[in-house]
């Protein structure tokens, strides 16, 4: 992670760029947080079995009130609803310019 032979600094809470492969990780307390989200503001981040940063995210979108789910995994947008409880997301209907596919995938 760090370029620096024989030393192993302590991460800091946070996000954390590895310098060598561009990976993100996030610590609390000094330790990596693995499998889960993790919510920095608004925003719910991903984070895999060995910590790293899935590129994928919910996002509230304060002023429609709206959840949204980026998947990097199919590089798309999920149009989630008021809420993310449950995981539910709403499908093959038309909500204000987008229309959404049977998947709940975000369509103009």
């Amino acid at each position: 992670m760090f370029n620096v032979v024989g030393i192993t600094p302590t991460p800091r809470n946070g996000w954390v760029q590895d310098e060598d492969s561009g990976n993100w990780y996030y610590y609390l307390n000094g330790i990596r947080q693995t499998n889960q989200w993790i919510q920095t503001g608004n925003t719910y981040y991903e984070v895999d079995s060995t910590g790293v940063w899935t590129g994928s995210y919910y996002f509230f979108d304060d002023i429609t009130q709206t959840w949204y789910w980026w998947d990097n995994s199919t590089k798309r947008w999920y149009y989630m609803g008021t809420s993310i409880a449950g995981g539910k997301m709403s499908y093959s209907t038309k909500i204000d310019l987008y229309q959404l596919a049977s998947t709940s995938i975000l369509m103009n």
